[in-house]
């Protein structure tokens, strides 16, 4: 399901029209939708965007705490989303069970939880651990190692 609070972007079409013609433009859209991916092509405009700064955090004089988000038409937003949820239904049963990128109920969060029972798991197994830590902001580079 699309977000409907989105702004619309260069086609100026609100998600919220879309939402409300459904009923006359889904087997329309269907078929444009379906002869894409049929091709393999899709219209050029499709994947023109508007980038827009989106603010972070801290000063927002400085251009560093903003980051670029891409807003696509309406309709390709609709694709797009469609296309990633039928992906991703028949992928995901084939992806690597620990892999937390690009799946759906995944995420850094989740990611830092199991590798944390992890190292607790084998810290307590006696094991050694080793942890290499990078932060491409600053350029940093950390190995940490736990011994038991």
């Amino acid at each position: 399901m699309i977000n409907t609070s989105k702004a619309p972007g260069w086609d100026a079409i609100s998600l919220k029209i879309l939402n409300l013609t459904v009923g006359a433009i889904v087997a329309p859209l269907t078929r444009l939708f379906n002869n894409c991916i049929r091709s393999g092509q899709w219209p050029s405009c499709w994947k023109m965007g508007v980038w827009t700064p989106v603010f972070k955090k801290d000063d927002r004089a400085n251009k560093i705490n903003y980051r670029p988000i891409t807003v696509l038409n309406s309709v390709a937003k609709v694709f797009e989303s469609l296309l990633s949820k039928q992906i991703s239904d028949n992928i995901d049963s084939q992806m690597y069970s620990k892999m937390s990128a690009y799946r759906k109920m995944h995420s850094c969060e989740t990611n830092l939880i199991r590798v944390t029972e992890d190292w607790k798991r084998a810290v307590d197994n006696r094991e050694c651990v080793a942890v290499l830590s990078t932060d491409i902001r600053a350029k940093l580079l950390t190995l940490y190692i736990m011994l038991s």
